[in-house]
């Protein structure tokens, strides 16, 4: 029996369960054997699709398999993942422990007992290839076993990153100085051990989230070949020292040779002045000098974001012909020291600059003039990434003057592909911006972070000829857009969205839509005329907690040609209506987006009882024309309900909890009993109760009531809502109607807490099983 027929007999079945289902009484025995039919022929097409050649491993040659396999593993995690990938089969366990170099990143975490064991194997699989080691500080193995484990690894060693063990550490502390004393432990008490390792990455995950989202931006620019650098977070005076100190003694051993060059040249150096840090760790006696400085002729990348001393401009000026990559914060008063530096950096491919009005309180402060003089544009064809960030209002005067040298980078960097400017100014300056970005060939990603349309009277059009990706605060600036290549669009949700100005736009396959905590409860709807061949949707809601979203309705339309979208709570872990409302919306219009097939879930599920109704009428109760969905992520689920999730993605009809089980996680009845502990993320997601207790209500805490009834409050269905789901709706409504009822005497006199701090595992899942999601 071929597949076509198989697909006919499978529809023709549904058809008969569907009219089953609708008689009353119903007769339960005959569906039942139909759904037994049902499940046989899903049974028989899966089998029919196992003959086809689907393994990597028969379709790739090695080397590329073996990248893809590489490429998936996690860096900074555990090493469980590809010991999980020898299970597959025989075949795979053969490939993969005859492939060196996909074992050649070893974790020594000490995280369970069989940790010394795994070390090994990595250290035997990896054979003889150069590894990298990934330390946790404090470190979980005595300082025997770990010189054991390095001694073991021998000459192959090449990067050594050292990150935190944030367990072991209170909230809120940064645990630098524990990197700092591994990184002493090895360095020193083992040198004999590492002399052939030529990168160090120590992390401490303590930037502010703009130095953050620099970082990202720059962690894969390219520098020069023959220079190794060493990165890592924002160090404290006496952590910086300490790092200067070691590498004055790492210089001092004739050995050393592979890791002479290495730069303390990405830390963001504290409020303490640059010049007192290089008279203390150089000995120079007045100022900056090259021959004082003698490692500084290979230093290619330079971050500095405390302070901004005169020494700093001297640096700039002396390193700028050879820099690669440059991050700075600057005062607005001073951007004309930015002239030499800027103008004689013909090699920079990275400028990323973050204008402050403000000065701290121990940087330098001098009578300067602000204005602009810089002569003839020299153009310098390397710079690939251009970033301005402007951090707090400015000043008309500093204004005019930024304007300026925005307009003079535009000029000067003609070959740019991915500009970003957060800017904080009058809509005049971006039109600006605009007019002269659009004379640009190459650029291909733009984005405008903090800009809103404000004028009702719009500029001339501005055209984008090689634009792909657009990410804007305000859609309606598309509305004077010609964005004729663009391909994937980010923007924040605003509610006055004039959908009639903005352009139907076939070439947007990607879409990302954000919610902002500022913004005004609405209904929160996408654009489905303007984007008619969308594939891609991701909404981000920032504002999780559900005390400010109770009056916001959320809906994605009905894209025709969407397969996979993914819904991001953003926050604090809390109670968040919108993953159910879009469950909901699916529930009553099974037709709506008719090619999707994967959802993703981030920062919190949907209701439990909503999105297994909801996959059961689009995967079984549709017409062919519509595609099942096959794939989810969920941020947690509890293993009672992964069986029944896989067999409803897989096709095939299963026994499960009944929906009235599923409301409240099953356990309004707990939820009102002041005697058992548990938040009610916990008890409403049927996870095993957290350690809170409920509490005496107090006169100024807010009630319970209000916090739940945002969450579990629902508009009415469709008119189009099949009768069995209307049914059930109707049942649940009463349920719900009936706890809050409970509930209002109960929160006068009860609280209990709306979350915990229990770590959760993510999984995604499909219809071939339940994976944890890294």
């Amino acid at each position: 029996m071929n597949i076509r027929t198989m697909e006919h007999q499978r529809q023709a079945l549904l058809d008969k369960i569907e009219r089953l289902s609708l008689q009353q009484p119903v007769d339960e025995r005959a569906v039942q054997k139909l759904k037994n039919e049902y499940n046989q022929v899903i049974t028989r097409t899966r089998n029919q699709h196992y003959g086809l050649p689907c393994d990597i491993l028969d379709i790739f040659p090695p080397e590329v398999w073996a990248r893809m396999i590489d490429f998936a593993m996690p860096s900074y995690e555990d090493d469980e993942a590809l010991l999980e990938l020898t299970l597959v089969s025989d075949k795979w366990r053969h490939a993969l422990v005859s492939t060196p170099v996909l074992w050649s990143r070893i974790h020594i975490n000490g995280r369970d007992q069989d940790s010394l064991a795994k070390i090994m194997t990595f250290i035997a699989l990896s054979r003889t290839v150069a590894v990298s080691i990934f330390i946790s500080a404090p470190p979980l193995h005595d300082h025997e076993t770990l010189r054991d484990l390095v001694a073991s690894i021998g000459p192959r060693l090449r990067e050594v990153v050292i990150t935190p063990n944030y367990g072991a550490f209170p909230r809120y502390r940064f645990p630098r100085q524990q990197v700092v004393s591994v990184f002493d432990q090895l360095f020193f008490d083992m040198s004999d051990l590492v002399t052939e390792v030529t990168r160090v990455h120590l992390e401490d995950d303590s930037e502010e989230y703009m130095y953050k989202e620099l970082w990202r931006q720059a962690e894969n620019t390219p520098l020069a070949p023959k220079l190794d650098a060493i990165h890592g977070g924002e160090c404290d005076q006496a952590s910086f020292q300490l790092l200067q100190d070691r590498f004055e003694r790492l210089e001092g051993l004739d050995s050393w040779m592979p890791i002479q060059n290495i730069l303390v040249n990405n830390l963001f150096v504290p409020e303490a002045q640059l010049l007192q840090i290089a008279n203390a760790v150089h000995r120079v006696p007045t100022e900056i000098r090259r021959v004082g400085l003698p490692r500084l002729g290979n230093l290619t990348s330079l971050t500095y974001g405390s302070g901004y001393p005169d020494a700093l401009v001297s640096l700039l000026d002396l390193v700028a012909p050879q820099l690669v990559q440059l991050v700075l914060k600057v005062p607005s008063s001073r951007l004309d020291t930015l002239k030499v530096g800027l103008t004689t950096a013909s090699k920079l491919r990275r400028l990323l600059l973050m204008v402050d009005h403000q000065l701290p309180e121990d940087a330098e402060r001098e009578g300067r003039s602000s204005r602009l003089d810089w002569g003839p544009i020299v153009p310098i064809s390397t710079l690939r990434y251009l970033n301005v960030w402007v951090i707090r209002p400015l000043s008309d005067e500093v204004q005019q003057t930024l304007r300026t040298l925005i307009l003079r980078f535009i000029e000067m960097y003609r070959n740019v592909k991915d500009a970003y400017f957060s800017l904080k100014d009058p809509e005049g300056f971006i039109e600006a911006v605009l007019r002269h970005l659009s004379t640009h060939s190459g650029i291909q990603s733009l984005s405008l972070n903090g800009y809103i349309l404000r004028s009702s009277s719009l500029p001339p059009k501005v055209t984008l000829k090689h634009v792909e990706r657009l990410r804007i605060s305000d859609i309606n600036l598309l509305s004077w857009l010609e964005v004729p290549t663009l391909c994937s669009l980010e923007y924040v949700w605003t509610s006055d969205m004039n959908e009639n100005s903005i352009s139907r736009n076939t070439n947007v396959r990607k879409l990302s839509v954000t919610r902002n905590q500022d913004s005004l409860s609405c209904d929160i709807h996408l654009p489905v005329k303007s984007f008619p061949f969308l594939t891609h949707l991701r909404t981000t809601f920032a504002r999780s907690s559900i005390n400010g979203s109770w009056t916001d309705t959320f809906s994605v339309g009905s894209f025709l040609y969407l397969s996979s979208i993914s819904i991001y709570i953003r926050g604090a872990l809390d109670l968040c209506p919108y993953p159910t409302m879009f469950c909901y919306q699916l529930l009553c219009e099974p037709d709506c987006c008719p090619s999707l097939e994967e959802v993703h879930f981030f920062g919190y599920p949907p209701e439990w009882d909503i999105l297994l109704i909801m996959l059961e009428r689009r995967n079984f109760l549709t017409t062919s024309a519509v595609s099942r969905i096959k794939r989810l992520r969920l941020p947690f689920i509890t293993e009672e309900l992964c069986d029944p999730v896989v067999s409803l993605l897989r096709g095939m009809f299963v026994n499960r909890p009944s929906n009235n089980e599923l409301v409240l996680g099953g356990a309004p009845l707990s939820l009102l009993d002041e005697n058992l502990s548990g938040c009610y993320v916990c008890l409403v997601n049927m996870m095993s109760p957290c350690d809170f207790k409920v509490a005496a209500k107090s006169e100024w805490q807010p009630h319970d009531g209000k916090k739940l009834r945002s969450f579990l409050g629902w508009h009415g269905p469709s008119p189009s809502t099949a009768r069995e789901a209307l049914e059930w709706i109707g049942v649940r409504q009463s349920l719900i109607q009936d706890f809050l009822s409970e509930l209002e005497s109960w929160g006068n006199m009860y609280t209990r807490k709306m979350s915990c701090y229990k770590t959760r595992q993510a999984f995604q899942i499909s219809e071939h099983g339940v994976y944890e999601s890294w």
